[in-house]
């Protein structure tokens, strides 16, 4: 998710906060920001909305709180840093101007297009590889919350990455064992329930050094 363009920007990055919404189940990601070159902004939020309760259609089908819209309001870059764009040059093939080069902008893998100005919501009609897209935003914001953010203590004391450093190396000696893999990455079962207060989680630092302290 984490690009190469997105590590100069990220070395800015002081706090992430989860926030519990006060009268809608649902939860706010903010990230907060040094001064920069980049952008202006101070802190880029994601805004997250939870559905609790039954399903009418499948009220036995229930696995706890689930997102099922997410909310975003983009960020201010400064002229020539925004680096979820990228100009490309292509030959045009027809016309006119057939076997001349134009130039234009296209979007750019990076993880600042978590925040790209949009509301997203589930949807019956949405096509397939839409709706996967959604899927995995609403899963990176819960693997924020609940894997980075709910356990900033434990990644400050290295107890955390002692844990997936175990949970690799059982992968490892369980793919040798059965000769495939079938695991992506690490699981959290842990609830996403809307109570819970004001956590911070520190990951970054300011003027160019990396830091990693972590507070809740």
């Amino acid at each position: 998710m984490i690009k190469e363009c997105d590590q100069p920007i990220l070395q800015y990055l002081i706090d992430i906060t989860s926030e519990s919404h006060e009268n809608t189940p649902g939860f706010t990601l903010s990230f907060h920001f040094a001064k920069n070159p980049y952008f202006t902004d101070s802190v880029l939020q994601k805004h997250y909305q939870l559905q609790i309760g039954l399903s009418e259609e499948d009220p036995f089908d229930y696995d706890g709180p689930t997102v099922v819209k997410s909310k975003s309001f983009g960020i201010n870059w400064n002229t020539g840093k925004d680096v979820t764009t990228k100009i490309i040059k292509t030959k045009k093939k027809k016309g006119p101007s057939a076997g001349k080069f134009v130039t234009k902008t296209v979007k750019n893998e990076s993880f600042f297009n978590f925040f790209e100005n949009v509301e997203q919501a589930l949807d019956d009609d949405l096509e397939k590889e839409e709706e996967e897209k959604i899927r995995d935003d609403f899963e990176t914001g819960q693997i924020i919350r609940d894997q980075v953010v709910s356990r900033a203590v434990l990644f400050f004391t290295g107890e955390a990455t002692d844990d997936m450093d175990d949970f690799d190396d059982e992968e490892d000696d369980e793919d040798d064992e059965d000769g495939e893999d079938d695991n992506d990455g690490i699981h959290d079962d842990s609830d996403l329930s809307d109570g819970g207060g004001h956590e911070t989680v520190r990951l970054g630092g300011a003027g160019g050094e990396t830091i990693r302290v972590f507070k809740r």
